[in-house]
């Protein structure tokens, strides 16, 4: 396979064992951002960029750089993909919430942070399952539990179940 480097406004393929193509992009901040796009031919780059976005997260470059997920194109950024994305922090045994966006963490509310991604690396492997589950309409193991917000017991630091 041929090393490639990643450039914001990347749009790669990813070849999933269905047959079929899912496919992302290198966002503002190197994140990457996956498209609700799952073809058995690869569509038009355009096409593909105005597509809705299934989900946005760190993932991988590697995979990138390798030739695992192929460059096809690039495009300009524009809207959202133009700018970090905000994502959740909570430190290990803290009921404190943080939003964490290029670079910076701020305190929060509950209400600023629900629904947003938690501020975690994605491997290869768990983006491509993530976006099998996307695509078969079931729910990931992985991004339900990054869902749960947390609540611990101020004195021991133990979570609360």
């Amino acid at each position: 396979m041929k090393r490639q480097n990643q450039k914001e406004g990347d749009v790669f393929q990813i070849d999933l064992d269905t047959g079929r193509h899912a496919f992302g992009i290198v966002a503002a901040g190197r994140e990457h951002a996956f498209f609700d796009v799952l073809a058995e031919v690869v569509p038009r780059l355009e096409e593909i960029a105005a597509a809705r976005i299934a989900f946005r997260v760190w993932g991988p470059a590697d995979a990138i750089r390798s030739g695992r997920w192929r460059v096809i194109g690039n495009v300009p950024l524009a809207g959202k993909l133009a700018e970090p994305a905000a994502y959740r922090n909570q430190p290990v045994g803290s009921n404190q919430l943080y939003l964490y966006r290029a670079g910076i963490l701020t305190r929060a509310t509950l209400d600023e942070v629900k629904g947003l991604e938690l501020a975690a690396w994605w491997d290869a492997d768990s983006i491509e399952q993530r976006l099998k589950d996307h695509f078969a309409g079931r729910a990931n193991v992985t991004a339900e539990y990054f869902k749960r917000i947390k609540k611990y017991d101020p004195h021991t630091g133990q979570e609360i179940k």
